[in-house]
This record gives structure tokens, sequence and C-alpha cells, in this order.
């Protein structure tokens, strides 16, 4: 089934509305479907269904160019800028894609516009989400997976045309990318923002992280939020602090679950019900078998992608889709209770523990480590790691382990907190008990 691109249907129908407004610029719907339009001509060259790179600090660069790419049949690829520049390329050749050269917002001259339709089964994105391994998964979606993402929240989120969402999260993330898609097909406008919160009063909604809030109220700007029509938290756990805040000032907040394989949210839940994460959306399907959370439905991804090849979906026999995280059902409303194999989430980011023990098992000090997620108030999770040096565990020496583990990973996925061990059978598999009745650990 084929529809017409979006952009291109508002820009007809809004041409002066706002598409897409951040501090320094403004972009309306026929700007946008004619910077769209030139950006296509760049990419004409391009083999169909092929992978290509996308890599920018301006988000407003990124979404056009993903819009582009999808224009011209391409596949876009957004990555993350904040990885260091070796882990980019891999991530680039694992994928067999290709770097787009890209241009500044300023070097793009609009051209006629362009006529486009879109499949909705068509390839709209491959973004990374990481496994117990450690090594990232490459998901793959469809353009109608995104598309029936929107259609499940507009009614609960009150999402319409009118819809001014506010946008800080990274769009090589499953949730900054569906605030991408779903202000499209909604014909709403994209706040762009950085970290100084600005457009935050021009917003009807927001998705934050937990981080983003508790900042909010260390600096007695909570206030800011209460004109929105939808809160949307995610990311981690929500803070009892978080939590009271928001219910004190009657903020219209949603708790949610969902994952990068099911195009962002499966379940919503006001805050004040939190730990619940409520109910299952339309145009989703959710089951509980021995605490297993188990989902189906047409936000379902197609399956995981390496170079050239596709892995399906690996589902039961009834069509059940196993997330690996832990939960139960109370009358229809899921609580989760945890995550199955050995990833946090911390300030919003998945962290895989194993990933950065692996990691740190390279640096020539360290002869044995172990990584746990500890609950924090302000990310949610945090890493503390118990290493085995023979070294005296200085502040020193643990600053040149973070700036180590830098060469690799991005920095929140370093260690906030170091402890020595002694003698600690890490193949047990039961490192906080064992913590519990070590008389050795050394907190720095």
């Amino acid at each position: 089934m084929y529809i017409k691109c979006p952009i291109e249907v508002s820009a007809t129908n809004y041409p002066d509305k706002e598409w897409c407004i951040s501090k320094s610029n403004t972009v309306t719907y026929k700007q946008a479907h004619q910077l769209i339009s030139a950006i296509q001509l760049d990419l004409k060259d391009y083999k169909k269904q092929k992978r290509v790179a996308i890599l920018s600090k301006c988000k407003i660069t990124v979404a056009l160019y993903t819009w582009a790419a999808l224009r011209q049949s391409l596949v876009p690829v957004i990555l993350n800028i904040k990885e260091p520049t070796k882990t980019i390329n891999q991530t680039v050749r694992f994928l067999n894609a290709t770097f787009i050269d890209l241009k500044a917002l300023a070097q793009l001259e609009p051209v006629n516009s362009l006529h486009n339709a879109l499949h909705l089964n068509a390839v709209a994105s491959v973004i990374a989400t990481s496994g117990s391994s450690g090594k990232p998964r490459f998901v793959e979606h469809l353009l109608s997976h995104h598309y029936y993402s929107y259609m499940g929240i507009k009614t609960p989120l009150s999402v319409s045309s009118k819809a001014k969402w506010f946008h800080t999260l990274p769009m090589h993330h499953i949730s900054g990318l569906a605030i991408l898609f779903r202000m499209a097909f909604v014909s709403g406008t994209l706040v762009m923002s950085a970290t100084d919160n600005w457009g935050l009063e021009k917003a009807t909604h927001a998705s934050l992280v937990c981080t983003q809030v508790q900042a909010l109220i260390d600096t007695n700007k909570l206030s800011k939020l209460t004109g929105l029509k939808a809160l949307l938290l995610g990311g981690s756990a929500i803070s009892e602090n978080v939590k009271d805040a928001l219910v004190s000032l009657s903020i219209n907040a949603f708790a949610s679950y969902g994952l990068t394989e099911s195009a962002s949210l499966i379940t919503l839940a006001l805050i004040k019900d939190y730990p619940s994460v409520g109910c299952v959306l339309p145009f989703r399907e959710l089951a509980v078998t021995n605490d297993a959370i188990n989902i189906k439905g047409k936000t379902l991804f197609k399956g995981y992608v390496q170079n050239d090849f596709f892995t399906e979906l690996t589902l039961d026999q009834s069509g059940w889709f196993n997330t690996h995280d832990l939960g139960c059902l109370v009358h229809k409303e899921l609580l989760v209770k945890g995550r199955k194999d050995a990833m946090i989430i911390s300030g919003g980011e998945n962290v895989s523990l194993y990933e950065i023990e692996n990691t740190l098992l390279n640096h020539p000090l360290i002869k044995a480590c172990k990584a746990i997620g500890v609950k924090d108030d302000t990310y949610g999770e945090v890493v503390h790691m118990y290493i085995g040096i023979d070294n005296l565990l200085t502040n020193d020496l643990i600053h040149s382990f973070n700036e180590f583990l830098m060469q690799f990973l991005p920095n929140y996925k370093c260690p906030k907190q170091y402890f020595l061990m002694s003698n600690l059978p890490l193949s047990t598999g039961k490192i906080k008990e064992i913590c519990d009745i070590l008389p050795d650990l050394h907190k720095i």
C-alpha cells in the first residue's frame, strides 16, 4: 500500500505551518518539502534500498535527510554522534551502509517540489539496540510500524495537528525517531531543543527521561511543564521524588513501557498510578507467561540485520515475541519487574554491563571486573564496578580507567563508582549477595 509523503501532504494543506522550530531556525512545511526535494536530487544516484548513514549534530538536518532518504527508497541509519569515530565506522561497515555527504541547512537550496509516494511495507529505519551480549543488534522497521505506533498513541495522548512536541531525545533512539514520524503523520510541529530547555514553554507535548525532570525539580523550574497536554516519561525507573513532584503540580504525565523492537510505546499509564505502566495500546498485544513479557501486533519489528544478512523474528507457535523483560499483569495493567538480560537504563540510555566489563578487561591493570546496576534517584540506575587489581585504588587510577573506557564507549557508560574486591567468585552470578557479606570493599 502506498501513501503520499506526509510532509508533502502538509506542505499542500498547511504550507506556512511550522514543521520544525529551534532556537536558531524555523522551517515551514512548504520549506521542508522543498529542502527535502533538494536533498533527493543529491541522493538520486544511490541504489534503491541501500542503507545510508546519517551523522550530524543538527537534528533538523538529520530529520530532513531521513525524509529525503525515505522518498528515494533508501534506508536511513541515524548514527550516534557521541560514539567514538572508530565505533561509528565499525557500525557503518557492519551494516554495509554508505555515509551521506551532508550539507548544512544554510547550504541547501530549495527546489521545485518533487512528488513521491511511500510504501508502507518499505524499510524505514535501522536502529541499534543492545542485548545481553553487549554487542549491538540492529532492528529493522517498516514505515507501517512507525505509522501504527503513532496511531496507537494519538487518542490517549491527545495528539492533533495542533501538537507541538518538545524534542530533546536523540534520533538514533526509537523514542526520538518516533517523535519525528508522529509529528509528520499528524501535521504537527517539532520543537527541537538542546540542553537548555529552550522551547519548552511553546510545546503542547514533551518526551523526557527522569534525569531531565529531576533537573527541573532541582532548579525550581518544574512548573514549566504545567501547560503540557501530555508529558511522556520513559527511559528508566521513575523515582518517588519525581512522581510526587509531578502529581503535586497536577502535571498530565504518563509512565510507559516500550521497546526498540516495538517501534516505541506498548503501554501507557498516568503517573499517579506508577509503578503500573498501564494497559496495552491499540495495534499492540501483550501477554505475560511465567513472568515473561511477550508482545505482538502491527508495530512489531521485521527482524534483525547485519551486513546483507537478515534474521527474521523469533516467535513462539502463537506468534508472540519474547521481550526478555519480566513483569506481571494486575487488572490488565502491566507492572515491569526488571530485565532478564544484563542491561540497565541510565538517564534514558541503554547500558550493557557486559559491554563495559569486556572493554575494561582490556586495561593492563585489570585482572577481573564485575559491573552491576544500582538504583539512583537522578539517573534511574548507574553502573558500579568491582575490580581486581594489584594496585591501591586511587582517584587518579579511577580517572585513568574511565579515560580508557571513553576511547571505546560514550561517557554515560562509565562507572560512577569503583570498588576493590578480593577473591570474589565472579562466576556465581550472585554479585549483589556476595557484596553484602564481603568485608574488604572500599568505596572511593
